[in-house]
Order: structure tokens, then sequence, then C-alpha cells
């Protein structure tokens, strides 16, 4: 007699809100939540549309500081994105007060500050 033990269910990967980023007009546009310590989720409220030669890039700004980068925004469709963090990412993001996405030309900004108009900020919570 065969015996199937049925899989382990791996544990849920904890997620919580991290900021609602809005237009300069106060509509907001994206939904941010930390899946675990290495992704942030983005979840649209509308399609955001994006010139073929343009990506979206995710900054979190410190009290005071310059914009650092936290990574190009992975587009999965109109509404859904993602940015894979790396330590060097997490420790940025958990010295920002404020996250905030530009345009910038393919592959993200050139020159590690944005080049491209900031299209959405937030403050984040916690």
């Amino acid at each position: 007699m065969i015996v199937k033990v049925p899989a382990p269910v791996p544990a849920p990967v904890p997620v919580s809100d991290v900021a609602v980023l809005s237009t300069d007009q106060a509509e907001p546009v994206w939904i941010v939540r930390r899946r675990g310590n290495d992704v942030l989720e983005l979840s649209g409220l509308a399609a955001v549309d994006v010139p073929a030669d343009r990506d979206l890039e995710l900054w979190a700004i410190p009290e005071g500081g310059a914009p650092q980068s936290l990574g190009v925004i992975r587009r999965s469709e109109a509404t859904k994105a993602e940015v894979a963090l790396g330590a060097e990412a997490q420790a940025r993001l958990a010295g920002g007060k404020v996250l905030a996405i530009s345009l910038e030309p393919a592959g993200g900004s050139p020159t590690g500050a944005p080049t491209g108009p900031v299209l959405y900020t937030g403050r984040l919570q916690g």
C-alpha cells in the first residue's frame, strides 16, 4: 500500500502596507506593500502607461537627504509591479521617510539620481 504524504504547506510570507503614492495633485495611484524583507509590491489603482523606451524607478528619500534608488520597477501588467530589494536597498528603505517614482531611461537613472520627472510620491508608514 502506497501512502501519500501531503507536501508541507509553506508559511505565508508576511505582507505589510508601506505607502500610498500619489500624483502632485494628491490623486492616489500606487499602493506599496512589503512582502517579506526583499520585495516591494506595487498595486496600481489605475493603469499606468510607460513609453517603451522608459522605465519607472523607485526612490527612498531620507529626511533632509537626497533620493536613493531602490531599483527599477518590474511591471508584470499595467497595474501590477514589484521591486526586488537587496541588502543595500533594504537599508535605504529603512532610512527613508518618503517614496517617489520617477520616469527614467530604459534600465534606470544613469546618474544615481532622478533624471526624469518625479511622477508619484508618498510618505512611508511606520
